[in-house]
């Protein structure tokens, strides 16, 4: 091997080291502040599973019940959902909410309080 291609690989080597050491450094700080870093993967996350389930059942409709104030009725429509979707949540204060969060929203209905048990 000639002495340039060992000075090369060692270099390599090296920044690999360095570089995993960072990542368990950094790993490490970020947990201790309460945050998990991980790899993310375009394709297996959860978003995209949620995407594929709708258009793979060919969804039209969702029924959110207990809607609260509609968080995950607008998590579907960050996700492209265009579909109807009929919300339901039994306390008042969270369905005034509810009601003020869909209201630009055709194709999100708000149904009465009420509640299923």
């Amino acid at each position: 091997m000639r002495d340039a291609d060992k000075c090369t690989s060692m270099h390599r080597s090296v920044a690999h080291s360095l570089g995993r050491m960072m990542t368990r450094t950094t790993k490490r700080v970020l947990r201790y502040a309460g945050v998990d870093a991980r790899r993310y993967a375009p394709q297996s996350s959860e978003r995209a599973m949620m995407e594929r389930l709708l258009a793979s059942y060919g969804v039209d409709c969702v029924f959110d019940v207990g809607a609260n104030t509609g968080q995950y009725a607008e998590g579907l429509r960050n996700l492209g959902y265009k579909g109807r979707i009929i919300s339901f949540e039994p306390l008042s204060a969270a369905h005034a909410l509810l009601i003020e969060n869909s209201r630009d929203d055709p194709e999100w209905v708000v149904a009465p309080p009420h509640g299923f048990g």
